[in-house]
């Protein structure tokens, strides 16, 4: 049996990448043996946007059922000890969740130990680096230098879609890495639930949903524009519904929302929530809405297809490739409100169907044994050269 080891975030910054780990660690733990290293304290608590929360979320997440580390600080010591141990003791195939400048350092380490001890590395990339630290100069630029060290230090990667790939070699060349494309694995662990939420009521009205973080380039105020300009006739028995934490000072939406003429039919809930609320809200939800003006990938987008429910998406090449297959899914004009607004419209007085959702952990984990078993068998016939990374070039955005 081949041995796989997943890092990625703990709960403690809990995230979307917290809940991927979690989801392909106990789906590759079917048919791989399986250990996890979680990164326990990814930054010094008071440069985290979601500070107030940190180490108080309210998960489903276990690992009781693997071989878990919980996990390593920002600061290394003494907590990188235990995960040095574990690299240096076993051959695996350490595959590397990506999406955050702030690993970048530790990953390097596991890297460098990896390969000395004659094991195979992936780095499963979830975007070239995170919107909000790609926009600081002096974090852009130390991942533009030592990203490719690590690329270096690699012998495969994981993109979700073709575009993800395009952007990512025109960034840092991970053409000569062994690449497998994988589509999202589905965020189906939430319980379906009808806990009640903020401000929730007995009614049923047609729920209009934006989750997730309220941040500048994921459009929430597109969606609230598009709801406050619907005729006064048209939103008897509409219900939106805004919930996610405020990053970046991004208050815009909410200025909108305090300001919008149906603001009475509008629940803002303007905070992290809970597992079990989650589940709550797409459960009892007929539409989520994605006006985002960029993305490589999408956790609500994951969780709505699990559960089967529409969508309304900015037409994104990222975004429609990992939706195109999904028969929920409406795609829209960026940036055009009132084409948000009239798929809001349609969709209201269409029959209620359940979506299937196309993606699969199975089709994960079968595609990463291939990906595992091409890597095997190139590392038993050759010792792979590789050479020294190009001049990093300035990467541009979607």
């Amino acid at each position: 049996m081949h041995s796989v080891t997943v890092v990625g975030p703990s709960v403690r910054f809990y995230s979307g990448i917290s809940v991927y780990t979690n989801r392909l660690s106990h789906a590759l733990s079917f048919t791989l043996e399986t250990r996890v290293i979680l990164l326990r304290r990814l930054v010094p608590k008071f440069l985290f946007p979601g500070r107030i929360r940190v180490g108080k979320a309210d998960s489903v997440l276990e690992y009781a059922s693997l071989d878990a580390y919980d996990g390593i600080d920002w600061f290394w010591l003494p907590s990188i000890l235990p995960a040095v141990r574990r690299m240096l003791t076993s051959r695996t195939c350490l595959v590397l969740q990506w999406w955050s400048a702030s690993t970048l350092h530790t990953y390097l380490l596991l890297a460098l130990l990896a390969r000395l001890r004659g094991s195979t590395v992936v780095i499963e990339f979830h975007e070239v680096q995170d919107p909000g630290e790609e926009a600081i100069p002096l974090l852009s630029l130390y991942a533009r230098l030592f990203v490719p060290l690590l690329i270096r230090l690699s012998q495969g990667a994981v993109v979700h879609t073709p575009l993800a790939y395009e952007l990512l070699n025109d960034c840092y060349d991970i053409q000569r890495l062994d690449v497998q494309i994988i589509p999202h694995g589905p965020y189906d662990h939430y319980d379906v639930s009808n806990d009640a939420v903020d401000g929730s009521s007995d009614s049923s009205p047609f729920r209009i949903l934006f989750f997730g973080l309220i941040r500048p380039y994921k459009g929430a105020e597109d969606l609230v524009e598009a709801f406050s300009g619907l005729r006064e006739p048209e939103v008897e028995g509409l219900e939106l519904i805004v919930a996610g934490e405020t990053w970046e000072g991004w208050t815009l939406p909410a200025r909108l929302i305090e300001n919008s003429p149906y603001r009475d039919r509008i629940r803002f809930i303007n905070r992290y929530l809970s597992d079990a609320e989650v589940g709550a809200l797409f459960t009892t939800s007929d539409v989520l809405v994605l006006p985002y003006r960029r993305a490589t990938s999408s956790g609500p987008l994951s969780i709505a297809m699990a559960y089967g429910i529409p969508v309304i998406i900015y037409d994104i090449p990222e975004l429609r490739e990992a939706a195109v297959s999904y028969s929920g899914a409406r795609f829209v004009a960026v940036n055009d409100v009132q084409a948000l607004r009239e798929a809001i419209r349609q969709i209201r007085h269409e029959p209620v169907i359940t979506h299937e959702d196309p993606a699969s952990w199975q089709q994960t984990r079968t595609a990463y044994e291939v990906l595992i078993g091409r890597l095997d068998a190139s590392s038993r016939s050759k010792r792979t050269r590789i050479p020294w990374p190009r001049r990093p070039r300035r990467c541009g955005t979607p």
